[in-house]
């Protein structure tokens, strides 16, 4: 599963996934992240992010794309576990990639991608040309989306990305994409004197390894909030047992759920069990919007976040506390329902 297959021609390609590529390009698209995905009737040998055929002979040529190829996260299990970030990383700018993403805190390792890439030019294995393309086109937009004066040391890095102005941008975008899908029992804003947040204490899963720990004990701070921490990626037997027992009869349940795929039958079982204690239950799905699908309980109240950062948990905070109003929207539709409005 850390290595997703579609099995589409490229006839059904250029009919439907390539339709909005084409017409952002055409509007002058200028960044562009790649997919660990095969396609083994397109490239039956890599996934998007490693083929030559996709990111050159595709995207490149038949598209006519100029902008900058970024890669997506190298630490997934997709790359990092059947090819190694380092290899990754070469066979990434061979097929046309750009910019390398090495997520996490790990530097050493993200040093070692560096290493790779330079010891790949030195052996013959890279073409220094390929390198020297890349680098302009990331200076040309270096130039043109970083102010002049920007320095790039670590130091002076971290103080821009953690001064007011910064934060104060990261913030409003994450409280605008916050969506409430539905909100039948009309739990918003909070009117509970005392609420139970349960969440995985940390995010990693088969695809991200590394430093993902969960902010919610750093933003659920006040006494009103009892925290519940699943050690695991999902809740266990156990888990579920525990929580029942500790819930009181109508208490407010905010559960956070870190998910990309379906929903896996251990969190429905928790979710039916809540819900036989206490129907007051708000879902926040901080990954796959549509894990909603798979909810036994379909009266729930269900926030959408699209993000697990420390600003959009915060910023869903904000919304089921009321002092922001939820003003996403979702890109797909989920089960036919519209977002709920709080316009007015």
């Amino acid at each position: 599963m850390s290595l997703p297959t579609i099995n589409k021609t490229i006839s059904e390609l250029e009919a439907f996934e390539f339709v909005p590529f084409q017409e952002a390009i055409k509007h002058g698209l200028e960044s562009i992240m790649t997919a660990h995905i095969v396609y083994p009737q397109v490239d039956p040998n890599q996934p998007a992010t490693l083929s030559k055929v996709f990111l050159t002979e595709i995207l490149r040529k038949q598209l006519g794309y100029e902008g900058l190829i970024i890669t997506d996260s190298m630490e997934m299990e997709a790359i990092s576990h059947f090819y190694g970030r380092e290899k990754g990383t070469v066979l990434a700018l061979q097929a046309g990639a750009d910019l390398i993403l090495a997520c996490g805190e790990e530097e050493e390792t993200q040093f070692q991608m560096i290493d790779a890439a330079v010891n790949a030019v030195e052996q013959g294995e890279l073409d220094p040309t390929i390198i020297e393309t890349a680098f302009k086109r990331s200076l040309k937009y270096k130039d043109k989306w970083v102010e002049p004066d920007y320095s790039s040391t670590k130091e002076e890095i971290l103080a821009h990305c953690n001064n007011h102005s910064t934060q104060s941008i990261l913030e409003k975008i994450a409280c605008e994409g916050i969506t409430v899908v539905q909100d039948n029992r009309k739990l918003l804003p909070l009117s509970f004197d005392r609420s139970t947040v349960i969440y995985q204490k940390t995010l990693n899963d088969e695809n991200y390894i590394g430093y993902r720990k969960n902010p919610c004990p750093a933003i659920f701070t006040e006494a009103h909030y009892q925290l519940i921490a699943l050690e695991n990626s999902e809740p266990t037997l156990n888990d579920i047992a525990a929580i029942y027992n500790e819930l009181s009869e109508n208490e407010l349940v905010i559960l956070f759920i870190n998910e990309r795929r379906h929903l896996k039958t251990e969190w429905a079982s928790l979710i039916e069990n809540i819900n036989n204690k206490t129907n007051e239950m708000i879902v926040v799905s901080l990954w796959n919007p549509q894990i909603i699908n798979d909810i036994p309980y379909k009266d729930v109240t269900y926030i959408a976040s699209f993000s697990n950062t420390s600003h959009v948990i915060q910023a869903v905070k904000m919304v089921i506390e009321g002092k922001v109003l939820p003003k996403g929207n979702t890109p797909v539709t989920i089960l036919n329902r519209k977002r709920q409005n709080y316009d007015s």
